[in-house]
């Protein structure tokens, strides 16, 4: 389990999460980890990190029924893991946060990588070659896909509604 703030900060994790993410300790763990789901593999049918929105926002509020991620590992495997996030309520303001989301991956398995993925690093610079190695193999790294008819038909969402939804949201996360 894995323990985050209302605003997306660590607040600890129990040792079997510290070693799904290659590391000893706590303090690895903070040193090396700006945020775990840089570790998420992005394929279809899994959770992954967004460009322009929260992770952990989207598991708690989107409704959607993803909750499988994929874990890069140091060699060419990953682990694939049911995610199970709880939001907590908290007595006492943690970090000025009155809520707290704990982190839970069950179900565990060993897959094999379809491509060759190197593991975040916290320096600037790797980030850095990481958006490098991003363009080259993405055709349009910042568009964003928005399929109209199927949010019709699935959500009763239409163009019109989405942008509008859009445009609350964007409004709302600068308070």
């Amino acid at each position: 389990m894995i323990l985050f703030d209302d605003f997306g900060e660590l607040l600890g994790s129990d040792e079997e999460s510290l070693k799904l993410f290659g590391c000893a300790d706590i303090e690895e763990f903070k040193d090396k980890i700006d945020d775990i789901a840089d570790y998420f593999i992005k394929k279809e049918g899994y959770l992954y990190k967004f460009d322009n929105y929260n992770w952990i926002d989207f598991l708690n509020y989107s409704g959607e029924k993803i909750n499988k991620v994929l874990i890069r590992q140091e060699n060419s495997q990953a682990i694939e893991a049911e995610i199970n996030l709880r939001e907590i309520y908290n007595i006492v303001e943690i970090n000025g946060s009155k809520t707290t989301f704990l982190i839970d991956f069950n179900n565990k398995r060993v897959v094999e990588q379809t491509e060759k993925s190197s593991l975040p690093k916290k320096d600037a610079q790797d980030k850095e070659s990481r958006l490098k190695t991003s363009e080259e193999t993405t055709v349009h790294p910042n568009k964003i896909e928005i399929n109209y008819s199927k949010m019709r038909e699935e959500y009763d969402i239409d163009e019109a509604l989405y942008n509008e939804l859009l445009n609350d949201f964007v409004l709302e996360s600068k308070n």
